[in-house]
Formats: C-alpha cells, sequence, structure tokens
C-alpha cells in the first residue's frame, strides 16, 4: 500500500457526496470503526468519565463539605 494514495484520502479528497452512499463505501467506513476507532473511543470516554467523576469528588470534598 502506497502512503500517498490510500482509499480514504481518495475519498476525502472526492468531491461527489454520492460516493459515501455506495455499499462498498459504507463497508468500509464500518470496518474501519469496528476494528480500529471504536475502541480508541471507548477508552477516552472511559477516561473522560472517570477524570469527571474524580473533578465532582474533588470538588464535594473541598468546596461543598470543606474537608
Amino acid at each position: 500500500m502506497n502512503e500517498e494514495e490510500s482509499l480514504m484520502l481518495m475519498c476525502s479528497n472526492s468531491d461527489e457526496l454520492d460516493l459515501f452512499c455506495s455499499n462498498a463505501i459504507c463497508d468500509v467506513i464500518n470496518f474501519k470503526w469496528d476494528e480500529f476507532a471504536l475502541k480508541i473511543h471507548m477508552v477516552g470516554c472511559f477516561f473522560h468519565f472517570f477524570y469527571m467523576t474524580i473533578l465532582i469528588i474533588y470538588i464535594n470534598a473541598i468546596y461543598i463539605n470543606n474537608d
């Protein structure tokens, strides 16, 4: 595979919006989402909610309860 000529790069440079309605491109996008992107986004979502939980606990302990 040539790095300069990937399928996603050709699709992103195309002005044809009907291209994304084709079954082949939809299958490629769904495959890439299921195999690669979903895991990365779920890990990021977990850490975001973990951070928010810790932030809420900190604000509650320091500012609301004055501990």
